[in-house]
């Protein structure tokens, strides 16, 4: 079969290459099975050593913690003592901190309460300030208002009186 990529393939050519293909699997699947075959007999091999292994350090682990324990058991008694006392100091330390908790936090509530009474004075006194500035501008509304008032009535005079010049009577 010719390598040509520029014609299309044809049904020859891809039987062809099934074919080949079917072959070559054969092949790998051959290789795969014997060496599938050499590596559990490996393992098999390489189990039962680790087994022997493991009972030969299990057998020493259980020896060297017999003597162990008994080392063990003559520790515990001693740090039943030393557990007492470290008890007692942890007691009177956690009232220490429990003292010194209950100060920092009525400093804190002082504090803050402090701090609540200024903000409060603050927010008051910006209030009159708004407050008095917002009557001056009403004052000075009411005044320009009663301005425009007083011209508005003035314009009405003298249109009456242009009306009455000319004997119009005014539109209702």
């Amino acid at each position: 079969m010719e390598d040509d990529r520029s014609t299309p393939a044809t049904k020859g050519d891809l039987a062809e290459h099934r074919l080949g293909m079917k072959g070559d699997l054969a092949e790998v699947r051959a290789e795969m099975k014997g060496d599938l075959a050499e590596v559990r007999a490996e393992m098999k091999g390489d189990l039962a050593k680790v087994r022997a292994e493991m009972k030969g350090d299990l057998a020493e682990v259980r020896a060297e913690m017999k003597g162990g324990l008994a080392e063990v058991k003559g520790g515990l008694a001693e740090m039943k003592g030393d557990l007492a006392e470290v008890r007692s100091e942890l007691k009177r330390d956690l009232e220490d901190f429990k003292v010194e908790v209950n100060m920092r936090f009525e400093a804190f509530e002082h504090r803050m309460g402090q701090f609540l009474s200024d903000m409060e004075a603050r927010i008051i006194t910006s209030n009159y300030r708004l407050a008095e500035s917002m009557n001056q501008r009403i004052k000075q509304g009411e005044g320009n208002q009663a301005a425009f008032n007083a011209r508005l009535a003035t314009l009405e005079e003298r249109l009456l009186e242009v009306e009455k010049r000319l004997n119009m009577p005014p539109a209702a």
